[in-house]
């Protein structure tokens, strides 16, 4: 599963071929989540809500970022 990026309270990846709706995972050492890209919410799991805030916060800048790694990932 590649790291998209390391944030300072968590870490954004993406699994190959994964399932719909396009999302990411959020991980920190005591929780992970599913964010949908589209939306920005979490839809399965859950981490802290500092986690979640930054992941939020990075996606909403990179959402290019993330639509180009989601169709590179899950053709």
């Amino acid at each position: 599963m590649p790291v998209i990026v390391r944030l300072q309270h968590c870490v954004i990846r993406m699994y190959f071929r994964d399932h719909n709706p396009p999302h990411f995972h959020i991980d920190t050492p005591d929780g992970r989540a599913l964010m949908a890209i589209r939306s920005l919410e979490v839809f399965e799991g859950g981490v802290n809500v500092r986690a979640e805030r930054e992941a939020r916060a990075w996606a909403a800048a990179n959402v290019d970022r993330l639509w180009a790694a989601w169709q590179e990932f899950n053709p």
